[in-house]
């Protein structure tokens, strides 16, 4: 059966509540931490994952696992010491993955978290409806259907933040 082949893989063997054990990708060391994914109909496996930057930052990051190779899906900005941080939260059949990730301004300063579309090696940022008086803007990703179309929620503020 495939499901069993893939969860016996060893970069998913968290899926059965282990710890996962991968190696280098994308210039990220992988790092064996419980995870939690999603499955699609291809075998697809979208999930969280802590991972290495270059800088030596542990972050934790959106990641795709699909036939036996593991993709780190990025985040949507780092702070001024280069830690991101985003998680996934559903895939479609197209292999496009949802989630959420902090966003920060252009001195690195955390700005909220905002709901993330990955398709195609392109994670774009779904924004928020307004921000607080500090700029401070919250979305989240709760599910996508087979056209990509996304649904989630945000934060709206008043004049008052």
């Amino acid at each position: 059966m495939p499901f069993k082949q893939y969860i016996c893989s060893a970069s998913l063997i968290g899926l059965c509540g282990f710890t996962s054990l991968c190696s280098a990708v994308d210039h990220y060391t992988l790092q064996p931490v419980p995870f939690s994914g999603f499955l699609n109909d291809k075998g697809q496996i979208a999930g969280t994952q802590s991972v290495v930057g270059n800088n030596g930052n542990s972050n934790t990051h959106a990641v795709l696992w699909e036939n036996g190779t593991v993709t780190d899906l990025g985040a949507l900005g780092t702070d001024i010491n280069g830690y991101s941080q985003s998680s996934a939260v559903a895939i479609n059949a197209n292999g496009q993955v949802i989630g959420n990730s902090t966003v920060y301004d252009q001195h690195g300063n955390a700005k909220g978290q905002h709901a993330f579309i990955w398709s195609k090696g392109i994670m774009t940022d779904l924004g928020a409806l307004g921000t607080d008086t500090d700029g401070i803007g919250n979305s989240s990703a709760v599910a996508l259907n087979a056209s990509g179309q996304v649904v989630g929620n945000s934060i709206v503020y008043n004049s008052n933040g």
